[in-house]
């Protein structure tokens, strides 16, 4: 049981203490831009981590993740070798090594600190970001202007130009994003770390948080995602019932919180998008709709040919020219069918047999998201994925009193998903 050993500060031992710093550091601080080159900052935190990785993972999901790491090595050698990649395109080796150190990282962390405690660091960071987003909405004590280089560097880190961050800064005050570069990210961040406490506790209460922090990004692939997703697994873990009672609980803070922004006029997004493209007709003129379509057209037309190995390099996503913000199609074409798969399987794959059923989130919210977005290939939800796999390997249970209850590691003879 991770947490049966109480922990303090001073008797934290460092490499713990280096793991929390890198968690917490995920949630406020993702990184900065050197050189042009995008650093990950709790990716630096989690090399401390490299001699546990080994005894992190089983066997078996190590020779899994090991296998699928060198068929992504092995594609972009061969695209190397016939010229179709070059230096930047290897960068994306980092993606893979950064999961698996994440996963070391969380892992050490949770047999150091306790299972309850990191999730607790995540939804702390959680609700502070939404906090943040809050204030970022009504600029409540001026804070975009007061906070001005937070976002600065935020924005700096995801954009390649000056074009790609005005664009985000235009957005901060419609869609806030909290401490990330974008809406899209905190929102998504949001609902992992919550759903990563709900699948522990089962306590419904987090859907309110993950539903304001949807709604003030306005994030329309996560609350399609949101309200299918949830709603089937909580008519088949609780029935109809109770099903009904958490949508009118969510439904009626949604409600709420509409009237809040129309009766004070706060101009985000969302209440642009459901007024005018929405109940306006004017969605299928939006630009996201538009511009999506034209990726997936553009996609389907070079399909034949990087479908299989990939070769769909950096400098020719430059020369596209548009956004292109789908990860499935980008990265089918990058690494091919097989290269997208591999990096899945790391980033997705507990480290040990033996999870709840809960740890099928985490490949349907991939798959979702990855038709307008990225999520799986993005450093920035590297520790996030981390703890969530971390916690379908546990099951609260029993200990003393019927209240009691201790997350114990299920182990695979127990476990609901082989």
């Amino acid at each position: 049981m991770p947490n049966s050993i109480v922990v303090t500060p001073h008797k934290m031992s460092f490499i713990t203490a280096i793991g929390v710093i890198g968690i917490a550091l995920s949630y406020v601080y993702p990184g900065y831009r050197l050189s042009n080159i995008p650093i990950y900052v709790p990716l630096l935190f989690s090399l401390f981590f490299v001699p546990y990785v080994i005894r992190s993972y089983s066997a078996g999901k190590l020779y899994i993740v090991a296998a699928s790491f060198a068929i992504f090595v092995a594609l972009i050698s061969y695209n190397t070798m016939i010229g179709a990649f070059g230096f930047r395109d290897w960068v994306y080796v980092t993606l893979p090594f950064g999961a698996i150190l994440a996963t070391a990282m969380v892992a050490q962390v949770v047999d150091g600190l306790g299972l309850e405690r990191v999730v607790r660091i995540a939804v702390w960071g959680s609700l502070i970001n939404l906090a943040v987003m809050i204030a970022q909405a009504v600029n409540l004590f001026s804070i975009v202007t007061l906070l001005a280089p937070v976002w600065e560097n935020a924005i700096n880190f995801v954009s390649y130009d000056e074009y790609q961050a005005q664009i985000l800064w235009d957005t901060l005050s419609i869609r806030p994003p909290g401490f990330f570069p974008t809406g899209i990210f905190s929102s998504t961040i949001i609902y992992i770390s919550l759903r990563a406490h709900y699948a522990l506790y089962k306590k419904y209460i987090v859907f309110i948080p993950i539903s304001i922090a949807i709604f003030l990004t306005a994030n329309r692939t996560l609350a399609i995602f949101f309200v299918l997703f949830e709603s089937y697994r909580l008519i088949s873990e609780r029935g109809f019932t109770r099903f009904a009672a958490v949508v009118a609980l969510v439904g009626f803070s949604a409600a709420i919180s509409l009237f809040i922004l129309i009766e004070f006029r706060v101009n985000l997004y969302v209440v642009q998008f459901i007024f005018d493209e929405v109940l306006g007709g004017g969605l299928s003129q939006s630009g996201s709709v538009t511009g999506r379509l034209n990726t997936y057209d553009f996609f389907v037309s070079v399909f034949p040919k990087y479908g299989l190995l990939g070769g769909f390099s950096s400098d020719e996503l430059a020369y596209y020219g548009g956004v292109f913000d789908s990860e499935v199609m980008l990265r089918t074409l990058q690494f091919g069918i097989p290269g997208t798969l591999a990096l899945a399987m790391i980033a997705l794959t507990p480290r040990r047999p033996g999870m709840t059923i809960d740890w099928l989130f985490l490949p349907a919210i991939a798959f979702a998201a990855s038709l307008t977005t990225t999520l799986v290939t993005s450093v920035i939800y590297t520790v996030v994925l981390a703890v969530y796999r971390e916690v379908v390997l546990y099951r609260l249970v029993p200990v003393a009193q019927p209240d009691d209850r201790r997350p114990v590691d299920i182990g695979p003879a127990v476990a609901e998903v082989p």
